[in-house]
């Protein structure tokens, strides 16, 4: 399965590799720092823990765990052009519901410039729209997304706080 988010710095490109080295078996599956979550959704892991600091992150993967339908109707009813991706980009997003909020940041993250999440010191989403939109393959992924949501743990929270939530031990060598 891919991710529902277009995220600069995401591990997409380095996946075999990363597949390749990981455990076939583990007991739970945590990433602190999600972003996209491209490996937990290649990896599809029976349990797991994804953090972010990023409030909008979960409240996207909340919004498709919980109402995949919503968000794939909002999503699709969302015009392809750049009139429609700077009206959106201005709406506050405060000022939607969970499901609109979550269908207009996969609709500014797979269309603005590079994936790049950037705001600005009011808050306010701030990239300019990319050289192309790219082709949303939702009714497919928000099929299969909130079957996995299910046991899926999600959490705002810095490393340390979502470590020791989850009762995570790690040494650093």
């Amino acid at each position: 399965m891919t991710s529902i988010l277009r995220w600069a710095g995401s591990k997409r490109r380095i996946l075999p590799e990363l597949r390749s080295i990981a455990p076939l078996d583990f007991g739970r599956y945590l990433e602190p720092f999600a972003g996209s979550a491209v490996l937990f959704f290649e990896i599809l892991p029976a349990r797991a823990v994804l953090g972010d600091l990023n409030p909008e992150i979960f409240a996207t993967y909340s919004a498709i765990r919980d109402n995949p339908l919503d968000v794939l109707y909002y999503l699709s009813s969302i015009p392809q052009t750049s009139e429609a991706y700077y009206t959106l980009r201005a709406v506050d997003p405060s000022s939607l519901t969970r499901v609109q909020r979550a269908a207009r940041l996969i609709y500014l993250m797979k269309s603005c410039f590079n994936g790049v999440y950037r705001t600005n010191r009011q808050g306010i989403f701030n990239v300019p729209l990319g050289s192309k939109f790219f082709l949303f393959q939702m009714k497919k992924i928000c099929k299969q997304l909130p079957r996995l949501c299910k046991k899926l743990n999600l959490s705002a929270a810095i490393l340390k706080k979502l470590l020791f939530m989850h009762r995570v031990v790690i040494s650093f060598i």
